[in-house]
């Protein structure tokens, strides 16, 4: 069973920050995309952001988010849930 891990806007911490290539655009804006580790306790969230947004490691950031737009993976598996 899944349990809500945010209950509105949280504070994460940024491990790490990659930009995408190219052809990973956001399909919604067109923008090039970064893919950034979350940490939110011990919880880590992977998220795609807009690659302008210049995140660092140990950056802090606050989450917030539409439930339509997140993605579920099984951890083990990586299989999308």
């Amino acid at each position: 069973m899944l349990e809500p891990v945010l209950d509105g806007p949280q504070s994460a911490l940024c491990s790490t920050c990659v930009p995408l290539s190219r052809g990973n655009r956001s399909e919604s804006s067109g923008k090039l995309s970064a893919l950034a580790d979350l940490h939110v306790g011990d919880t880590l969230v992977r998220a795609r952001i807009d690659r302008r947004q210049r995140l660092r490691e140990g950056d802090t950031v606050h989450l917030a988010f539409s439930a339509e737009d997140v993605h579920l993976f099984d951890a083990q598996t990586r299989k999308r849930l």
